[in-house]
This record gives structure tokens, C-alpha cells and sequence, in this order.
């Protein structure tokens, strides 16, 4: 049986208030500004394909001398507005909401403003992931977390790709695992080793599934250096010892004592006791 390393188990904190209660009117200022902000995204479709002729005319605006000069930031938000129009009750016209969204994106860009471009991406790749098509949300996601790098947020970006990665881990295995790799990069790079945690369990637990051992096997020693940067000797070990019955899983006992032979103080802890007891189990026949 193969045995894998466990998840890591990060704390979870929790940031609580001084447990003082809001007054009743606190209260109902709050629900009456919730409610304002539900009801400014609401609107009809009419109203919606206004201020989509709006954003054209802000795209299209020229100056005095008749040379195209776009106002984007009234196009973005007039595409903006039309998206959170066809999402919500009473319209609901997904699809026009995508393309409203899309525009939104490139709008803001043009803008310079590629925060609000990568929001506008994940709105449109989220409605895409709802109506059941994965393979454009992840497109739509990589897109969005490419506009997050843009405005120098790499934390937002590889959370992006690997939720990129998630979207398609059961249509196309090859692109989910580069998706996780990449998100897992920007965060070794950021210096953010601790967000790692879920997704090479993620990542791993695909690539077992999908038989991909060599690849497993490549994952697992990349994550050597994270763990020892954690001081997260135990899983370490545990990782250590699952490259061994990885190699063993696939007939090859050379690699196995070969892997076992380079981890450094390896067979002085407990997994390495029962990783030298499988090699010979194994040689022995």
C-alpha cells in the first residue's frame, strides 16, 4: 500500500471582535446599506443593454480634433454595471453577463487598473464554472490571475491559478498539475511556503489517481525544501519515505535505496527504519 504524507496542518486563526454587541440601530444601518447595494445591482435587461450602448460610446469617445480618445473607466464601469445586471434576478442572461464581465476586464486594463480587471475575469470565470463549463472557467481564472500579477499581488495570482487548476483537474489532468505547480511557484517566490499546504495534497492525490508516479515522485522532492523552511521535520520524513514506495511501486528498488541513500539522517528516524525493512523486503523477493 502506498503511504502518503498527511496534509499540513496549519493553524487556524480566528480574529474575533472585543464582545461588544452592535447596537440595534448599528444593526440596522448596516442591513439597510447591504440592502442599498443589493438593489443598485438590480435592474432589468433594458437596462442593462443601456449602459452597454453607454460603455461603446465611452470606448468610442473622440476628442476635439476627432482622434479616438476612450474614456475607459466610464466604459469599465457602464460593463461592469451591465454584468452585475444580467446575473442577478430578475434577468439572470448568464452568457451576456461573461461577455459584459470580459469587456469590464479589458476595460479596466486599458485603464491601468488590473486589480479590478482580474476581479472582473473571476466574475465571468466563476459564472462559466456554474454553468458547467470548466475548461473556460480555468481560462478565465489564468486569465484573472495574470491581471492580479499585473498589479503586483502574486499571492491573489497563484491563488487564481491554482483555482485555474481545480476548475479542470477532471478534464485535462496535464494542465490542472502545471496550473498547481505555477501557483505553488509564485508562492515559494513570494516567500508564502505555508499556502502550499493544500494544494500539493491536491496535486498529489491527482496525480496518483491519474497513475502518474514519476511525476508524484518529482512533487514530493520539491516539497523537501518547503517542509525543512516549515521545520516540518515529520512530513519530511513521511515524504521522503513515499518517494521509496513510489519507486517500489514501480519495480524499481535501485532508485528506492538509491532515494534512501541520499536522504540525509534518513534511516535514523522511523520511516527510515521501515523504508530500509520494505528495500530488502523487496530484494529478498
Amino acid at each position: 500500500p502506498t503511504l502518503l504524507p498527511p496534509a499540513l496542518s496549519l493553524p487556524l486563526f480566528v480574529c474575533r471582535s472585543s464582545g461588544e454587541e452592535k447596537s440595534s440601530l448599528q444593526d440596522l444601518k448596516w442591513r439597510s446599506q447591504r440592502f442599498t447595494r443589493i438593489e443598485a445591482t438590480m435592474g432589468s435587461d433594458a437596462e442593462a443593454r443601456e449602459l452597454l450602448k453607454e460603455a461603446e460610446k465611452a470606448v468610442n469617445k473622440k476628442n476635439m480634433f476627432f482622434k479616438k480618445s476612450p474614456d475607459w473607466e466610464k466604459a469599465a464601469q457602464c460593463y461592469q454595471k451591465a454584468g452585475e445586471m444580467f446575473r442577478a434576478p430578475p434577468v439572470k442572461a448568464m452568457p451576456d453577463a461573461v461577455a459584459a464581465f470580459e469587456k469590464a476586464a479589458a476595460a479596466h486594463a486599458s485603464n491601468q487598473a488590473h486589480f479590478y480587471a482580474a476581479q472582473m475575469m473571476e466574475n465571468a470565470g466563476n459564472i462559466l464554472r456554474d454553468l458547467k463549463n470548466p475548461l473556460a472557467a480555468g481560462q478565465h481564472y489564468e486569465k484573472a490571475s495574470s491581471h492580479f500579477l499585473d498589479a503586483g499581488k502574486a499571492d491573489k495570482g497563484a491563488e487564481l491559478l491554482i483555482k485555474a487548476g481545480k476548475a479542470v483537474a477532471e478534464e485535462d489532468v496535464t494542465v490542472a498539475v502545471k496550473r498547481y505547480r505555477r501557483g505553488m511557484k509564485l508562492y515559494e517566490e513570494d516567500d508564502q511556503h505555508i499556502f502550499i499546504g493544500d494544494t500539493w495534497r491536491h496535486c498529489l492525490a491527482l496525480l496518483l489517481k491519474n497513475d502518474r508516479k514519476e511525476e508524484a515522485v518529482g512533487l514530493l522532492t520539491d516539497m523537501f525544501d518547503t517542509f525543512e523552511r516549515l521545520d516540518q521535520a515529520d512530513y519530511l520524513h513521511k515524504a521522503q519515505l513515499s518517494v521509496i514506495i513510489l519507486h517500489l511501486s514501480r519495480g524499481d528498488s535501485v532508485a528506492a535505496a538509491a532515494a534512501r541513500d541520499s536522504f540525509a539522517d534518513f534511516v535514523m528516524c522511523e520511516e527510515g527504519g521501515a523504508a530500509c525493512d520494505l528495500i530488502d523486503a523487496v530484494e529478498d523477493g
